[in-house]
């Protein structure tokens, strides 16, 4: 059905002495249809800082599905 939807929320963390560093990760995936569409974002962070950020979109066919 055109109306499901996924999406899913993870935070992870890792530390030791001299060492503090995070990420949070958000995905997910809805449907058109045409195709079903599967998106992601990534961001890391080390000591509370924002390092790296990463975003992505793509969508695949249905095909008769």
């Amino acid at each position: 059905p055109l109306s499901a939807r996924y999406e899913l929320t993870e935070s992870y963390v890792m530390q030791r002495p001299g060492w503090d560093i995070r990420a949070e990760i958000r995905c997910g995936m809805t449907s058109t249809p045409e195709s079903f569409v599967i998106w992601g974002e990534l961001e890391a962070f080390d000591a509370g800082k924002s390092v790296a950020r990463r975003e992505w979109r793509e969508e695949i066919p249905r095909d008769l599905m």
